[in-house]
């Protein structure tokens, strides 16, 4: 199971060891988070956790990694991480094949039912969608785009999704929907670039008008589920639900951490 008081530990050992001796700390925490007295000696006791929020900050001014704490933690055999960067996509390294690395990341897990997953988020990402969804279309459709595998006068009406991109990530999804305990961490402007690409290939004459309404309502609908579950901070499924929370500090979709 995880310990939270073991990583607390680890997080308040980086801190002092980060902050430079003529600093005092508990004035430093009290400066940086905004935070009473009271509050930092509470973290500083492990009665209260750092918020995720707070470990952001942190790590930014003092110049740390989450990852050394989450890695750290694993040594102790509490936490292990999962490193599912989103690199860049090339020829070699195709759609399948992230899909397949993933893939092969959730089956770590299929017989841990204790897992819990920590997913960030900065923007839209085709792994994160349903292939049957227009959305999931333009976002494949943008990356073949950008890498060149598709002519630059290309319209969006004429991509064609394969269908072992397809099979890949219906295989995906299912093994993600089966775990447990999921939390996503969700920058504000999780759409905001998603948008901005759409609209763009729109004023190239790229993309339809019935294509840029059908994508319009589809990004209205699952900006409203996502409203949703931000206001109430879990999805409305009874066996697998996921809390969701907005991020105050701005979100880099890097890592995944689990929880075992």
């Amino acid at each position: 199971m995880y310990n939270v008081e073991y990583t607390d530990r680890l997080l308040v050992e980086k801190i002092l060891e980060k902050i430079p001796p003529h600093i005092k700390v508990v004035d430093y925490l009290m400066e940086v988070l905004g935070i009473s007295r009271n509050a930092v000696y509470r973290r500083l006791r492990y009665e209260k956790s750092f918020s995720f929020d707070e470990i952001v900050k942190l790590s930014s001014f003092l110049r740390f990694s989450l990852d050394d704490i989450v890695a750290a933690a694993g040594e102790g055999g509490h936490t292990r991480l999962v490193s599912a960067p989103y690199t860049k996509i090339t020829t070699e390294n195709s759609v399948v094949s992230l899909f397949e690395h993933f893939t092969v990341l959730l089956k770590q897990f299929e017989n841990t039912p204790d897992s819990q997953f920590i997913i960030t988020a900065d923007r839209l990402h085709f792994l994160s969608i349903n292939d049957e969804e227009p959305l999931f279309r333009f976002l494949y459709y943008e990356l073949m785009y950008q890498l060149r595998e598709i002519p630059v006068n290309c319209p969006f009406s004429e991509i064609t999704i394969p269908e072992s991109v397809h099979r890949m990530s219906k295989e995906f999804h299912q093994r993600f929907i089966s775990i447990s305990h999921k939390e996503y961490i969700i920058d504000s402007n999780l759409y905001l670039n998603v948008v901005r690409d759409i609209q763009y290939f729109y004023k190239k004459k790229l993309i339809l008008e019935k294509e840029l309404m059908y994508m319009k309502e589809h990004l209205h609908t699952a900006i409203k589920h996502t409203q949703a579950y931000m206001q109430m901070g879990v999805n409305d499924l009874p066996l697998k639900k996921s809390k969701f929370y907005l991020s105050g500090m701005e979100v880099t979709s890097n890592t995944t951490y689990t929880n075992c």
